[in-house]
């Protein structure tokens, strides 16, 4: 069975169990062609506020859709399963919101919901096994920021499209990136866009976009998009 076909069928799955609703996403989202360099000055608490204080000003049903904090033990448990240890800004972010619940309204922008340490540990397996079983495949990556490979277990997925791609934090930069970098994984093709230089770098230019128009809700898909997929 071709990894993508296995990796769909195993994606549905995980979908129905958490009552995935049934919302039109943009495909294929905005392509990025180059390395972020967004740099941050915030903090990530800091960065997590301000985005949290325009969606309940705006979106307040998504910023009310936020679940409660993650614990430190349910962190250490997604090192032990993974082997890696996590940035602290990743820490940080389940700190403050252990994703998001029903996801009527994804989180981050172009279909994509912030998913639990739960969906996280359950994602991490099934694609660890898919990449066992079934092997690798690599191709073009981005810039030279991200290792041309199909998946690789230092990819931490902590984002879900219901096509089957994730956002994934990448501990195992090509020389071009840095540990801890945002980028898209999408499974189907060997194309990885570089996001974020980090969580905080990825969630301060979100929130920076929010508020200066660059991103929108879009009418009909129930996500945030970029003004010009309008």
């Amino acid at each position: 069975m071709a990894p993508t076909i296995k990796l769909f069928g195993m994606l549905f799955g995980l979908a129905v169990l958490a009552g995935c609703p049934n919302r039109s996403v943009p495909f294929p989202p905005v392509w990025h062609f180059t390395v972020a360099t967004y740099e941050e000055p915030r903090p990530l608490d800091q960065t997590f506020a301000d985005l949290l204080a325009f969606l309940k000003e705006h979106h307040p049903d998504l910023a009310a859709d936020l679940n409660p904090p993650a614990t430190d033990a349910q962190l250490d448990a997604l090192e032990a399963l993974t082997g890696q240890r996590l940035p602290d800004d990743f820490r940080q972010l389940y700190k403050l919101a252990n994703g998001q619940k029903t996801a009527e309204i994804a989180f981050f922008p172009n279909g994509y919901d912030f998913i639990s340490l739960e969906r996280v540990s359950q994602t991490w397996s099934m694609l660890k096994e898919i990449n066992d079983e079934e092997g690798s495949w690599a191709g073009p990556a981005s810039q030279g920021a991200v290792k041309d490979r199909w998946w690789h277990p230092s990819w931490i997925p902590f984002a879900y499209m219901i096509s089957g791609d994730h956002y994934c934090m990448d501990l195992d930069p090509a020389p071009g990136g840095q540990v801890g970098q945002v980028i898209e994984f999408i499974h189907d093709d060997t194309w990885r866009a570089h996001l974020g230089r980090s969580i905080n770098d990825y969630l301060g230019e979100f929130e920076k976009g929010l508020r200066d128009g660059t991103y929108v809700l879009h009418p009909e898909w129930g996500t945030f998009v970029h003004r010009r997929e309008l």
